[in-house]
C-alpha cells in the first residue's frame, strides 16, 4: 500500500470532515464529562481505519480485518448513540474471540520471576489473552481525553513496533509505519496551534488501535522472538491507565465502567498544563520507558519486569500527589 495514497485519502477526509460528520451524525457535543466548547466532528477513527482497511484488505489477516471492522462500526455507533457498557463489551468480546479463535493467544510470558519461562496451559491461555485484548482496547480509549494525547502516544507506540520489527517482519513494519503517518496527519487537525480541535478520534479509532496493538504484541512476542516484557513497556500508558482506573474506582465503590476526569492527564491539565505540553510529557516518558525496558532486557526479563512494576507504583504515587494537591478539578481563572 502506498503511504502517499493513504495520506492523500486521509487528508481529503479531514478536509471534508464537517460534510462527513453531518451525513453520518458523528458530531460530538459538549455534555457530561466532555469539556470542549463547540460541537466537533468525531470521525478521525473512521477516516483513518476505513482507508487503511480498504487499502490493506489483501494483506491484513482476515480475522484481524473483520475484528477491526466490527470495532470501527460499533465505535461509530457508540459515538452517535452513547451505547451502554454491556453493548460495547459484547462487540469488543466478539472481536477478541474471533482473533483468539484464529490462533492469536498468549502462551509464553517470558522468564518473569527468574525461575524459568512462564507458560500458560489449558484454558488459562485464551482467558488471559481475552483479558489482554479487553484491557488494552479500553486502556487505549482512556487516553483519548485531551486534544492530541491519544494520537501522540499512538505514534510513539507504532514507531516502537517499527523499531523492533524492521528486520524481522517487513509487513508489520510497513503497516505500522503507515498507521503512524496517518496519525501524524490526524494530529494536525486534532491539535492545531492556538485553537481547539477540528476533529476528534472517537471510540471508532481508539478501540481499533487498541485491538491492533494487542494483536501485534501477541504475534511478535509469541512467534517472532520479541520479549513479552518489552511489549509491556511499549504499551505502558494504556496498561497503567486501565489498571489504576480499575483499582481506584473499585476502591471508591464506583462502577469500573463509569467515565470520569480523574486520569493523570486530566490532573495535569487541571494543574495548568496545556494539552500540547501534556502530550509531549507522555511521549517523552514513553520513549524513555521503551529505551529503559529494552536495555534492561540485556540483563534479563525478570529485572525488566520488576522495573515495569516499579514504574507502575511510581505512576500511582505521582497520581496521588497531584490528586492530593487539589488538581482533581479544573483550575478556576
Amino acid at each position: 500500500m502506498s503511504i502517499g495514497l493513504y495520506v492523500i485519502l486521509c487528508s481529503v477526509g479531514f478536509f471534508y470532515r464537517e460534510h462527513i460528520a453531518n451525513w453520518t451524525g458523528l458530531i460530538d457535543h459538549p455534555t457530561g464529562h466532555k469539556t470542549h466548547q463547540i460541537a466537533t466532528p468525531v470521525i478521525g477513527g473512521m477516516i483513518l481505519w476505513v482507508n487503511f482497511l480498504v487499502l490493506q484488505a489483501a494483506l491484513i489477516p482476515i480475522g484481524l480485518w473483520i475484528s477491526l471492522f466490527i470495532l470501527v462500526v460499533i465505535g461509530a455507533w457508540d459515538d452517535i448513540f452513547s451505547l451502554n457498557w454491556f453493548s460495547r463489551s459484547i462487540a469488543q468480546s466478539l472481536a477478541a474471540v474471533i482473533l483468539i479463535n484464529q490462533g492469536s493467544e498468549l502462551v509464553h510470558l517470558g522468564n518473569l520471576f527468574s525461575f524459568g519461562p512462564v507458560t500458560l496451559v489449558g484454558v488459562l491461555s485464551p482467558i488471559v489473552t481475552y483479558i489482554a485484548y479487553m484491557s488494552l482496547m479500553n486502556g487505549h480509549n482512556m487516553l483519548d481525553g485531551l486534544d492530541g494525547l491519544f494520537a501522540s502516544i499512538g505514534i510513539v507506540q507504532l514507531c516502537c513496533l517499527c523499531a523492533v520489527t524492521y528486520t524481522i517482519h517487513p509487513a508489520c513494519f510497513i503497516a505500522n509505519s503507515t498507521l503512524a503517518v496517518g496519525l501524524m496527519v490526524f494530529l494536525l487537525w486534532n491539535q492545531p496551534k492556538d485553537r481547539s480541535a477540528f476533529v476528534f478520534m472517537g471510540d471508532q479509532g481508539t478501540y481499533a488501535l487498541g485491538l491492533w496493538n494487542t494483536y501485534w504484541a501477541i504475534e511478535l512476542s509469541q512467534h517472532y522472538g520479541i520479549s513479552p516484557v518489552l511489549m509491556l513497556w511499549i504499551f505502558m500508558w494504556p496498561i497503567f491507565e486501565m489498571m489504576f482506573s480499575l483499582l481506584r474506582r473499585v476502591r471508591a465503590t464506583q462502577s469500573p465502567t463509569r467515565p470520569d476526569r480523574q486520569h493523570l492527564h486530566h490532573l495535569l491539565q487541571n494543574a495548568g498544563y496545556s494539552s500540547q505540553t501534556v502530550s509531549k510529557i507522555y511521549m517523552l516518558i514513553q520513549i524513555v520507558a521503551f529505551t529503559i525496558g529494552h536495555d534492561l532486557l540485556k540483563i534479563n526479563e525478570c529485572v525488566s519486569f520488576i522495573c515495569f512494576l516499579i514504574a507502575f507504583i511510581m505512576y500511582m504515587v505521582f497520581w496521588k500527589s497531584y490528586h492530593r494537591d487539589g488538581h482533581s478539578h479544573p483550575t478556576k481563572a
